[in-house]
């Protein structure tokens, strides 16, 4: 199992433009923005390191002047667990990718 500095550290690699929290928590977040979502995703699957391969949880938010999805993934392998959360501030035409393809769950 990984710790969430270490974490943190190998997430910050595989793509740019991450917010982060919860470092001193049981549950690492971590904040995306939309246009990178897919391709984060993709990555923390893939990563064979990381292997976050289950998504257990997915929630609409409303964050009050956003909109947004929260994802909760965990990884079998290292038994690690991740918050990503994506917002959009079109409320009058929210538009977030669709990650189903990439964890059927999501569907």
């Amino acid at each position: 199992m990984m710790t969430n500095t270490e974490l943190k550290n190998k997430i910050e690699n595989l793509v740019n433009g991450l917010n982060f929290s919860g470092e001193d928590s049981d549950l690492f977040c971590v904040e995306v923005p939309k246009e990178i979502l897919r391709e984060l995703m993709t990555k923390l699957r893939d990563d064979t390191e990381l292997s976050f391969d289950y998504l257990f949880a997915l929630t609409g938010v409303d964050f009050g002047n956003e909109l947004g999805v929260v994802y909760h993934l965990a990884s079998v392998k290292s038994r690690n667990l991740l918050q990503i959360s994506v917002k959009t501030e079109d409320s009058e035409n929210p538009s977030i990718d669709s990650i189903h393809d990439i964890f059927p769950a999501a569907f």
